[in-house]
Formats: C-alpha cells, sequence, structure tokens
C-alpha cells in the first residue's frame, strides 16, 4: 500500500504467486493465461475486468520494474 500526493491510499498490485514479490513469475503466469485468452475471475486478472491481456502484464511489469514486494 502506498499514499499517493493527493492524500489517496493505493495497492500495488501483480503478486500473482503471492510470494511476495512481483516478480519474472507473475509475468510468465499472466503471459501464459494471455496467451490463451483465459477470461473469467482469475488471479491473473490484475485489472479485474474479466480479461486476461496486455494491460495486466502492463501493470505487473511496472510494479516489477520498482522491485514492489511485501514486508511482513
Amino acid at each position: 500500500m502506498a499514499l499517493m500526493l493527493d492524500g489517496e491510499y493505493v495497492f500495488y498490485a501483480g503478486d500473482v504467486t503471492q510470494d511476495g514479490l512481483v516478480d519474472g513469475s507473475d509475468l510468465s503466469n499472466i503471459g501464459n493465461k494471455n496467451d490463451i485468452f483465459a477470461t473469467g475471475y482469475l488471479v491473473e486478472d490484475v485489472n479485474g475486468d474479466g480479461l486476461v491481456d496486455g494491460s495486466d502484464l502492463a501493470i505487473t511489469g511496472n510494479n516489477n520494474e520498482i522491485f514492489v514486494g511485501s514486508r511482513t
């Protein structure tokens, strides 16, 4: 979770493997579902629009590049 400049709190997305890091394994899982045009209520559907596509890859890829992870 992060505090934005406008005072809103937001959650990071993309850790579809639930291992605490947004990394290549998450991108791989999303890419595999994207390749078969997967639809429905799927963990790889990061933005929740019912379709695993490039937008889910973009969100996860962006969070991967800034090393998003969880601290426990």
